[in-house]
This record gives structure tokens, C-alpha cells and sequence, in this order.
């Protein structure tokens, strides 16, 4: 009885230790941050904008076609979601190669422990099976998911959300996320 009793407590202890590491090893949100477009939509840039001080004028950095070696030194990554084939058309590159850098640019942020968050604010003009498709791709790698409530007004990106266990932040408008990105950021 002593020994199936010292057994129970040693794998009681294991599990704990292991459980700690699991959760000790996720990474937190924090600066450096690195904003990036999938789909190639204007929303990374206008997101930029949003999460410029104003009093100072520092600003995440946006970068269009983001590679894994852009996040060297990331924290947090912030992925703006939205198709746009005249964004495609402007960065020189197809759906194709979009959807390819993208899963190769999440894939680095796993490996290396950055934050992800996924970020819509292009309401109901930045949803279609394009972009719908896109935000499928970042939410099997974000930590977290912030969108305007006009682009979740079916609950797809609290479908999302629920799928991965992750939470959800709707917002009425893209400006208020300016707030709630820079707390976050500087780990509050």
C-alpha cells in the first residue's frame, strides 16, 4: 500500500512538473512586435497607423511580405488578414505565393516562440472565401484573435477562436484596438 502510495504522489509531482513546463513554454505577447499583411490587403498598414504613439511617434514596424528572417528578435507577431488582388498585384506576387509565404512565415513564429495574433478589421468588404481562407491559415498558429465586430457578424472567427481555445476580442471599430494592442504589447 506504501509503495502504490509514493508511486501515486511521484507521477502526481511529474504531471505537475510537466504541466509548469507546458505552461511556462508558452510564449507571451510583448515588444519587439512586427506587423505583416496575409492576403496583402491595406489593413497592416492602416494597423500601423493605428499603433503609432502619437506623443512620440514610434510605431510597430509593417512589413508586407514579412519573411522568417524579419522575426528575428519578434516577440509578437501581428498578422493583418485580407485578400486584396490589387494588393496581391502591387507586392508582385500571386495567391499562390502569398499563401506560401504566410504559412512559411508562421511556421518560423512557432519554431522560434513568437506570439501570434491574428487581426481583422476590414469588416464585411475584407471577408470571402479568400480571406476566410487566410484567417483559416493564422488561427491554426495565433494565440489570440481581434476583429471588428462588422466583419463577425456570422461568429467565423469565433468559430475560429473556440476551434483553437484561444480567445476572442471583438471591437466596434478598428481605431479602439489601438488601446487594447499597446497594453498588450507592453505586457500588461
Amino acid at each position: 500500500m506504501r509503495n502504490r502510495t509514493i508511486v501515486a504522489i511521484a507521477l502526481a509531482l511529474a504531471a505537475a512538473l510537466l504541466l509548469a513546463g507546458i505552461v511556462a513554454a508558452a510564449p507571451a505577447p510583448g515588444k519587439p512586435a512586427l506587423i505583416t499583411s496575409a492576403g496583402q490587403s491595406t489593413d497592416g498598414l492602416i494597423l500601423r497607423t493605428i499603433l503609432t504613439d502619437r506623443a512620440t511617434g514610434e510605431s510597430v514596424p509593417f512589413e508586407k511580405l514579412a519573411t522568417p528572417e524579419n522575426l528575428q528578435g519578434v516577440r509578437t507577431l501581428i498578422v493583418a488578414v485580407g485578400l486584396s488582388s490589387k494588393g496581391l498585384g502591387a507586392a508582385g506576387v500571386n495567391q499562390d505565393q502569398e499563401r506560401e509565404r504566410v504559412a512559411n512565415l508562421l511556421d518560423a513564429a512557432k519554431a522560434n516562440d513568437v506570439y501570434v495574433i491574428l487581426v481583422h478589421i476590414g469588416g464585411t468588404a475584407r471577408r470571402g472565401a479568400g480571406s476566410d481562407e487566410f484567417s483559416s491559415m493564422v488561427a491554426e498558429y495565433a494565440h489570440q484573435i481581434f476583429v471588428v465586430k462588422a466583419g463577425n457578424d456570422d461568429g467565423f472567427f469565433n468559430k475560429l477562436a473556440e476551434a483553437r481555445g484561444i480567445p476572442v476580442t471583438e471591437v466596434n471599430d478598428r481605431t479602439a484596438l489601438g488601446p487594447i494592442l499597446t497594453e498588450l504589447l507592453a505586457g500588461n
